[in-house]
């Protein structure tokens, strides 16, 4: 008997607090009644049935204990029998709701619970140091309220108090973190993806990236069409299959490509990081009224604040179209500007009167250095003209300073890549030595040198940014900007794509030497009109190879000199 009654009891622990209470309350409810049994079996109170049940009742659940006075010896008997058991009752039942208590707030510090949100961006992964795509997800908002979720299987006050004390949380944001494992996509539903607008996966290593990808994916089969999962990979063999749902790109060929565009296209990275970033000018797809039933020249002229650089027609993207496209109703605007509304519409403003012959001229290229030995060689190959001379030098180790003068003293270009031959860490301070030296070097001797760094961490950026418009660092930091554009706009994915690919249209700096405009006034219009005629999209301006201005107004008067370049979007 008393076997079964230990099985019992253990069965009843299993089940958790709650079965523990319904057992308590049953044992307490048993005590009263065997004591008011035998209450009346021993004729030891005269007061009745109900007033011997509210006596019993009371020295039980209130501890009471009665006095001499109030009966015979049985009764006082029975009633502290009754008063224990009640300490023992609200003791247990005290300790039962101590520990309830206990596990949620431990379960809350821990983001073991839901989150009761809509249109809120998820980013599933957090590294310490790596806080640009939250930032940037952030900057995003543009001043409206945004909850972003940040989920990981790492300590969740940990997690925030590194996010708060390294970024400036403005209070229209509601920052939740989250402590679960990424990869199950059972935990993932405490971030409620089905209700979020956007899920993002922090750049990581390929193999966890995909199966985070997949979890997400299986975890939001009741999602709206366009909430999407984002995320970048840095090879080929990591693409899932076109998905509606899934978007993923090379981040390693993006780099690759930037890389070339630094080396030679002078300030074309410099713009295509303006236009991905929060910051300045950026690419807003939106449909515009008042263009329905124009040409693109005719866009082109009546915009005179803000840049349209294409047409989104259904689920054709058109940048840098034929003059004569017209848009049409259900038609979409590619368009730069500070922010969506900010741009001027003025269909009385004249064509342009200014005319002038010649095509726009690329410098010619010279030797381009590469330190390193990274996957984004082959990409930076395929990218550089066939006038450039491409020389690969081994970074295992930080060269010297000798031998890194020997090597750049008649380039044109320098390239420090990440090798992957050695840990991150050891490879970005290999960099970061190296920089310093071509830096100290390039300052000595006065050279005209673009420098062009790839590191892995932010932090390594951070400890070597430039203001240098041709000392230019690309980090993991630019992977996460284009993820967070793309988490507020999936649209973009399309022009990022082109913009970064081999088909299609691309940011260039041409010259201006032979339109024989050089030191004469114009206004903007009239140049961006009769470049548009030539195939040439006009974005803005690198002058005299140290700042460049995006999306000048119009009607801005610009005089030019030969140092100066145009910023251009035309097909490669």
């Amino acid at each position: 008997m008393l076997n079964r009654f230990k099985y019992w009891f253990d069965r009843q622990m299993e089940k958790g607090a709650g079965a523990m209470i319904k057992m308590l309350s049953v044992v307490t409810v048993l005590v009263i009644v065997v004591l008011v049994g035998l209450l009346f079996a021993f004729d030891w109170n005269e007061d009745g049935f109900f007033k011997s049940m509210w006596d019993v009742a009371s020295a039980t659940l209130n501890a009471w204990f009665p006095s001499s006075e109030d009966g015979n010896i049985g009764y006082l008997i029975l009633c502290g029998t009754g008063a224990l058991f009640g300490i023992l009752f609200t003791s247990v039942l005290i300790g039962i709701i101590s520990n309830l208590i206990e596990e949620k707030i431990d379960e809350l510090q821990k983001g073991n619970s839901p989150v009761i949100e809509s249109g809120h961006f998820v980013v599933l992964g957090f590294t310490p140091g790596s806080y640009t795509l939250i930032s940037e997800i952030i900057a995003g908002s543009n001043g409206e309220k945004c909850t972003v979720v940040v989920a990981e299987k790492t300590d969740k006050a940990q997690m925030h108090d590194l996010i708060e004390n390294n970024l400036d949380i403005p209070k229209r944001v509601r920052l939740i973190c989250k402590n679960i494992d990424i990869t199950d996509k059972n935990e993932l539903t405490f971030c409620s993806l089905d209700t979020c607008r956007s899920v993002v996966v922090s750049p990581m290593d390929n193999h966890r990236t995909i199966k985070i990808v997949l979890a997400a994916f299986n975890a939001m089969m009741n999602a709206p069409e366009e909430s999407k999962i984002i995320a970048s990979v840095t090879d080929d063999n990591y693409i899932i299959p076109k998905n509606k749902r899934i978007m993923i790109f090379q981040a390693n060929d993006a780099i690759g490509r930037i890389v070339a565009h630094c080396c030679t296209r002078p300030g074309s990275a410099l713009a295509f990081n303006e236009l991905i970033s929060f910051e300045g000018s950026e690419i807003y797809i939106n449909p515009i009224d008042e263009c329905v039933g124009l040409t693109f020249v005719e866009i082109i002229r009546c915009f005179t604040k803000g840049t349209p650089i294409g047409i989104k027609k259904g689920k054709k993207t058109l940048i840098n179209p034929d003059a004569a496209t017209v848009y049409e109703e259900g038609d979409s605007l590619i368009y730069i500007a500070e922010t969506a509304p900010a741009y001027r519409i003025d269909k009385s403003a004249p064509a342009s009167k200014v005319t002038f012959n010649g095509e726009t001229l690329n410098s010619k290229h010279g030797r381009i250095v590469v330190f390193g030995d990274s996957e984004v060689v082959e990409t930076i190959r395929d990218e550089i003209p066939e006038d450039a001379e491409l020389i690969l030098e081994s970074l295992k180790s930080a060269p010297s300073s000798l031998h890194v003068e020997n090597v750049i003293k008649n380039a044109d270009s320098v390239v420090l890549l990440r090798d992957i031959s050695v840990p991150p860490e050891d490879a970005d301070i290999n960099n970061i030595i190296t920089l310093l030296k071509i830096r100290d070097i390039k300052k000595r001797y006065n050279l005209n040198l673009a420098i062009t760094s790839v590191l892995y961490s932010e932090q390594s950026r951070n400890l070597i940014n430039t203001k240098d418009p041709i000392d230019f660092v690309i980090s993991s930091n630019t992977t996460s900007t284009i993820l967070a554009q793309l988490a507020h706009n999936p649209s973009l994915y399309r022009i990022f794509s082109e913009f970064l690919s081999n088909f299609g249209s691309e940011i260039y700096t041409k010259s201006m030497r032979n339109l024989a405009l050089i030191g004469q006034e114009m206004r903007v219009a009239d140049l961006r009109e009769n470049l548009l005629e030539k195939g040439y999209l006009l974005l803005g301006f690198f002058f005299d190879g140290k700042t460049i201005e995006l999306n000048p107004d119009s009607d801005r008067e610009i005089c030019l000199t030969e140092s100066d370049r145009l910023i251009v979007i035309a097909d490669n």
